[in-house]
């Protein structure tokens, strides 16, 4: 005689949890394991450690050996994990600076550095170019000028720069004034030419917003800066004028030369 048999399967939700592996330092190695895995996963972990760099154990979670690379673990919980380096290579670096044009930026920070330094680099272009970014021999690029680099290793960084050319005077302007909080007021032409009420036409060079080299119509180059202005350089002649807002009109500029000591008046050119 037989009966009916009544089966009943039970199933066990299992959780998702997080691995989380970090190299400490973070730039001294790369590690493999991170992800999402079901509770009870045997997870596999690695470390390969960059140049100059040993590895000398993990730490965050109990494993069989911490100093083997290449450890496994059965996953239980959310976890963080930590491959712990230290450094084994040489204690000094070289850190090289260049351009791609020889003559047009002064750079700073080259030098010899203890291994992890943080340098600040800057190219102080000189008039007539303007800054685009630096680069490595890795060719791995750097926008920010002036920047800050950690120094791992020998390093060579490469200041990019363009010659500006500047085009004839446009007078196609939008004939909206625009003000600058220590230049005074301007209209902007199409082809980057400035209207300034205070000194006529100008060609501003440079990204600061401190400080500005202006070339003129006449091929003069003129230099000011938040903080000077309204004393403004004066290049070819080497010297220093003061510019006078008070004694000043559009018909007429006043300018003090501070090597013959004396006020001088121009009249700057006006709009067409």
């Amino acid at each position: 005689m037989s009966s009916n048999l009544e089966l009943v399967a039970n199933f066990e939700t299992l959780e998702e949890y997080t691995v989380s592996v970090l190299a400490n330092p973070s730039l001294a190695a790369s590690v493999i394991g991170s992800g999402s895995y079901l509770e009870g996963t045997t997870v596999s972990l690695e470390v390969i450690p960059a140049e100059g760099y040993s590895f000398i154990g993990w730490s965050g979670i109990e494993l069989l050996d911490s100093t083997d690379p290449n450890p496994q673990f059965t996953l239980e919980a959310d976890t963080n994990i930590f491959a712990n380096l230290q450094y084994s290579g040489p204690t000094t670096h070289s850190l090289a600076l260049s351009s791609n044009i020889e003559s047009g930026a002064i750079l700073k920070g080259a030098g010899n550095y203890g291994h992890g330094a943080s340098v600040l680099i800057e190219a102080i272009v000189q008039k007539g170019y303007k800054f685009t970014h630096w680069s490595d021999t890795q060719g791995s690029s750097l926008p920010e000028n002036p920047a800050r680099v950690n120094i791992r290793s020998e390093m060579t960084l490469t200041a990019h720069l363009e010659e500006i050319i500047i085009t004839s005077i446009n007078q196609d302007f939008d004939l909206t004034w625009l003000e600058s909080s220590w230049l005074g007021a301007f209209f902007k032409s199409n082809n980057n030419w400035l209207f300034t009420l205070n000194h006529g036409w100008v060609y501003p060079v440079g990204d600061s917003d401190d400080s500005v080299w202006l070339a003129t119509p006449e091929g003069d180059w003129l230099w000011t800066s938040k903080n000077s202005y309204p004393w403004i350089y004066k290049e070819d002649e080497a010297i220093w004028y003061y510019y006078s807002p008070h004694a000043s009109s559009v018909e007429k500029s006043y300018y003090y030369n501070s090597t013959l000591e004396r006020w001088l008046n121009f009249s700057p050119p006006q709009l067409p």
